[in-house]
Order: structure tokens, then sequence, then C-alpha cells
């Protein structure tokens, strides 16, 4: 059986916020996407973890754990440095948190 490695959650208010566990370069890392600001899809990343069997059952116990309120949580987040750094956006379903 495969395992997960994205979780997708829908709020009212942040639209999609996807949670991935992903592999780069220099190792294992979680990274939070929000969409629904027309063509501006932001990200941020927690890692990367350690290239190694540890670094990697850290990184997926971290991904296995994550509940919708803590993608709420990364969601606003994330849209907090976007509004502080580049100014409120709008997303496509006409909401501002």
């Amino acid at each position: 059986m495969t395992e997960d490695f994205a979780k997708l959650f829908h709020f009212e208010d942040l639209g999609q916020v996807l949670i991935t566990l992903d592999h780069t370069e220099s190792g294992p890392c979680l990274t939070t996407r929000i969409g629904g600001f027309h063509s501006v899809h932001p990200s941020m990343s927690l890692g990367p973890f350690t290239d190694d069997e540890a670094g990697w059952s850290l990184a997926r116990k971290g991904f296995d754990k994550i509940t919708e309120e803590d993608a709420r949580q990364g969601g606003e987040a994330l849209l907090e440095v976007i509004h502080e750094t580049v100014g409120k956006m709008v997303p496509a379903n006409g909401s501002v948190n």
C-alpha cells in the first residue's frame, strides 16, 4: 500500500490549503500551499529534514499528525506573511481574512 504524500483541506474563508510531504535535493520537507489567488499559489516549507532514515521518519510522523486545524493555522500564517509583504490579496472567492 502506498503512503499518502498530500492532504487537501477546504475552508470557506481561506480556500484550499494543500500540505505535502516533498522530496528535495537536500531531503524531505513539509510544504503548505494556499490557492485561490488567481494565478498566485504561495507556499512555505518546513525543512529540509536530514536525507536519511531518521529524517524521513521525522518528516513522515509530522505529516501524519497534521490535522484540519493545523492546516488552517498554516494557511492563515502564510496569508499573514503575504499581507505583510505584498499587501492584501483577495482570493478568487472574494473573501479576505
